[in-house]
């Protein structure tokens, strides 16, 4: 629902704050007072590309701003965007700056993008004025309403899911198809790759890290080579020292201690001797193996490189996947066929469920027709005749298999054509008041007539007086009129008028919802210029007031 409204420097509106009701908000003027400046302002706040044209003369800037009740179509419209709010408000601000080289628009405080602002327009509101019928004679909107009065509510819904899988279906099977013109090519280049990452014959992901240790090996033991060749030049020289010094150190009895250490010093490099000849054996062949170790490292490295993985275990789960891929290719023309199969299954189960959904509709379309004919009979159009058609379409979509859309003639013997060809602003209007009365569900929460009541007589305005305060039972409403017998049924009247100042022209308005007050309104709407024409037109309007209460408390729904 709209709650408030705000402007500033908007055309002839210097500035206006007006809060808006549920029910029946009635705009109320004489011509050419601006009655459609309020209607004209939500219509801008939502548009993709304001101008400095809607800017107040003398001023700079303009300003919009509207608040409106959180829906679920609003929600949705939010989800679809990305955009999030805060959840301790119950209420959403669409705002706009107008300036002369453009405009900004904000969601609560934030800039967004003014493009997606149309479709935040369509979840808040309907709009049903001079050229602006369209939507709701559109073919979604016309499917919903055939929808609402399904027999079976679910099979809409069964349709759908089977769609989207028969979609993703097809999809899937139109891959496999292009890639089936370059598959041959595609398994000889993977065949080449796989059968150099076989032969690789990688086994772990440490390998290169085992041979480089395995070669920082061999060079220590190259080290201990010529540790071991020195140790063996002066072995025997030094073992005759010892065994010489030994000799004759045992000749005095408190030197044998010493004696017995150096003949032990002897065997202990006898012993080292041997344990490097044990731990340094067959390091004749060290260069052959070197060089493998080498070779075997610098063959990983330019694999590791050619298929930019950064270590082994990469490059073997890229071996791997081109397994999996190969066995995937291999079973290709089993996977396409049986694709091909599924797809069939799917399509001809969606056939059927479209074919139901047809019916159904077909059947609600001829229910329609008839109450939509009852509805607008009383609405000046007697004689008119009104047709739901539903076709069938080539190709299946995600509403179904339907094209759908309302045929109308205004008078007897002329052929039943599309509504949007056919019918003048006027009849649209009166049209778009009988459908939404038909539907719950069909267009936005909030619904926006410009002078609904052009070219009718008095007993026509009443009836559609009678419909809109029906339809503001549910819906809130806000229709501009020059019509008392619309203008009684108001839950809120906003009185419209223009004052000039020397060359300087505003448009003002007026909220009055006290009986009172309009009242009040409705006689100024009916008078005369004489004294007794007032209060002649002060009664009326009291009569009109309250035969409008009584006729609103009936529900024709």
């Amino acid at each position: 629902m709209l709650q408030e409204l705000r402007l500033q420097n908007y055309l002839l509106v210097p500035e206006a704050c007006l809060s808006f009701g549920a029910g029946l908000n009635v705009i109320l003027g004489e011509t050419g007072s601006g009655k459609s400046i309020l209607l004209d302002s939500i219509i801008h706040l939502f548009s993709s590309r304001l101008t400095g044209d809607l800017i107040r003369s003398g001023q700079s800037r303009a300003s919009l701003e509207a608040s409106f009740s959180k829906t679920s179509l609003l929600q949705y419209w939010l989800e679809s965007t990305d955009l999030e709010l805060s959840e301790e408000s119950d209420l959403v601000s669409f705002s706009r700056e107008i300036g002369e080289k453009g405009s900004k628009a904000r969601l609560d405080g934030t800039l967004i993008p003014s493009k997606i602002l149309p479709a935040a327009r369509k979840a808040l509101l309907s709009f049903h004025g001079q050229g602006e019928e369209e939507q709701i004679f559109q073919e979604e909107s016309l499917l919903a309403l055939l929808d609402e009065r399904a027999e079976d509510p679910n099979l809409l819904t069964k349709y759908k899911t089977s769609y989207k899988l028969w979609s993703e279906q097809k999809a899937a099977l139109r891959a496999l198809e292009k890639r089936s013109g370059d598959l041959e090519r595609e398994k000889e280049f993977l065949a080449f790759q796989l059968a150099e990452l076989v032969n690789a014959k990688l086994t772990s992901p440490d390998e290169e890290e085992l041979l480089q240790a395995e070669l920082n090996l061999i060079g220590s033991k190259i080290q201990l080579k010529q540790i071991q060749a020195g140790l063996e030049q002066t072995a025997t020289p030094f073992k005759r020292a010892c065994y010489a010094a030994a000799k004759k150190l045992e000749i005095n009895p408190a030197l044998a201690q010493l004696a017995t250490r150096l003949k032990s010093l002897d065997l202990e490099t006898q012993d080292l001797l041997a344990t490097l000849s044990e731990l340094l054996g067959g390091l004749e062949e060290t260069d052959k193996k070197t060089d493998q170790l080498n070779e075997r490292i610098h063959a990983l490295q330019l694999l590791r490189r050619k298929y930019n993985q950064s270590d082994l275990s990469a490059l073997i789960a890229r071996r791997d996947g081109l397994e999996r891929e190969k066995l995937t290719l291999d079973n290709f023309d089993y996977e396409l066929a049986s694709g091909q199969r599924q797809l069939a299954l799917r399509e001809q189960e969606l056939a059927h469920l479209a074919q139901d959904l047809s019916a159904q509709r077909e059947k609600a379309a001829q229910m329609i027709s008839q109450e939509l004919l009852a509805r607008i009979s009383g609405l000046g159009l007697e004689r008119a005749r009104v047709n739901f058609s539903v076709q069938r379409k080539e190709s299946f979509c995600l509403s179904g298999r339907d094209r759908a859309s309302l045929l109308f003639s205004s008078n007897p013997g002329e052929k039943l054509t599309d509504v949007l060809e056919t019918a003048s602003g006027g009849e649209l209007s009166r049209l778009a008041l009988g459908l939404h009365t038909l539907s719950s569900q069909l267009g936005a929460q909030v619904l926006l007539f410009d002078e609904i009541d052009r070219g009718t007589s008095g007993r026509i305005a009443e009836r559609i007086g009678c419909l809109l305060a029906e339809l503001a039972t549910r819906n809130q409403i806000i229709c501009v009129t020059h019509q008392p017998l619309i203008a009684c049924f108001a839950e809120r009247i906003f009185k419209v008028s223009k004052s000039f100042v020397g060359e300087s022209t505003a448009v003002e308005f007026r909220m009055h919802q006290k009986e009172e007050e309009i009242v009040s309104d409705l006689g100024e709407l009916i008078s005369g210029e004489g004294e007794e024409d007032k209060i002649a037109a002060y009664e009326y309007a009291k009569g009109l007031r309250e035969k409008a209460l009584q006729l609103s408390s009936r529900s024709a729904f």
